[in-house]
């Protein structure tokens, strides 16, 4: 997880901006996220079966709030929305009356 945070935040820093187009950037970026999500939901199923002895919890916080997040919010209309929509429905519907 270091090595993927250490590798995208020049792209999500102040200085992002001043990159020139890419076209090829919103491609990957989705797949990016979309490998990522898989992973997220690869642990939210293991969370299940082993709870939080191995820090699950706190690994899938990490992953949503600084690689998944970030990386979606640089491309909310290109991918980053419909991708977290997903991510979204990973989690339980829970009714209050």
């Amino acid at each position: 997880m270091e090595s993927t945070i250490a590798l995208i935040s020049p792209g999500l820093g102040p200085h992002a901006a001043l990159a020139p187009f890419d076209a090829g950037a919103p491609k990957a970026r989705k797949s990016f996220l979309m490998r990522r999500f898989k992973l997220l939901s690869h642990m939210i199923r293991w969370r299940k079966f082993a709870g939080e002895r191995f820090g699950i919890g706190k690994t899938v916080e990490r992953l949503l709030n600084e690689v998944m997040i970030p990386v979606a919010e640089t491309g909310w209309d290109v991918g980053g929305r419909d991708v977290m929509q997903k991510v979204w429905c990973l989690q339980p519907c829970t009714e209050s009356s």
